[in-house]
């Protein structure tokens, strides 16, 4: 709500400054001066309530990223983190976590070569996939060191981390290998 009233405070702040209006033939330094620091205000504004309105889901509201969730190389995956975490538990499989975000080329390779390869699908019937968009995860990134994306990390039911977080895109071995050792560690009795 406070990024909304400052992004409109800057708009309303640039236009009655004079912004929007037309420079005289012989402006002084101080309407230069005045003139540029209302377009400054003006943009910062709209920059800030763009920012905002992405940020709370206006332009991106629940499951606009849907289609690509369920284009994801036929893998079925959960929406939900904690929705991930109660399945995990129930079915005594660790968590495979993809964070993604809007406008990542990273993110649609992941999708389009990685999981999309019918080992990794097979592989992924033993974990329990949850591909969330980082805006839903801002109560965890943190604890988890997601930093950019894609981000992917495995986790127990309990939601204790095996392994690093990943970000970048994963090549299909690579991918394959680190599912083969989650599945080694979780299995060992440390995680079930």
């Amino acid at each position: 709500v406070y990024g909304y009233i400052v992004a409109v405070g800057l708009i309303t702040f640039g236009a009655f400054a004079g912004a929007f209006t037309r420079m005289c033939e012989a402006p002084t330094p101080w309407e230069n001066i005045k003139k540029v620091v209302a377009v400054i205000a003006v943009t910062a504004g709209i920059y800030g309530l763009v920012a905002n309105m992405r940020a709370t889901g206006v332009f991106l509201p629940e499951g606009a990223m849907d289609y690509r969730i369920q284009g994801a190389g036929g893998i079925e995956w959960v929406t939900s983190f904690d929705r991930a975490l109660a399945r995990a538990e129930a079915e005594k499989k660790p968590v495979l976590l993809d964070v993604y975000a809007e406008n990542c080329p990273e993110c649609v390779r992941m999708d389009r070569q990685t999981y999309s390869n019918p080992e990794v699908i097979r592989a992924s019937g033993d974990f329990i996939p949850a591909k969330i968009h980082f805006a839903d995860l801002r109560n965890v990134r943190e604890k988890y060191g997601i930093m950019g994306f894609p981000a992917t990390l495995f986790l127990k039911p309990d939601g204790e981390q095996i392994g690093k977080t990943i970000h970048g895109f994963i090549p299909t071995n690579a991918f394959l290998e680190l599912m083969d050792e989650t599945k080694q560690v979780y299995g060992s009795g440390s995680g079930r």
